[in-house]
């Protein structure tokens, strides 16, 4: 589905950000 690829940019952009050492690991 679209939303599972969109989902997984943007958590691909947080991880470049360095945002998942910030936020809790939810999946």
């Amino acid at each position: 589905m679209a939303k599972d690829v969109f989902h997984q940019q943007v958590k691909n952009a947080l991880i470049k950000d360095g945002w998942n050492i910030a936020l809790p690991k939810q999946v």
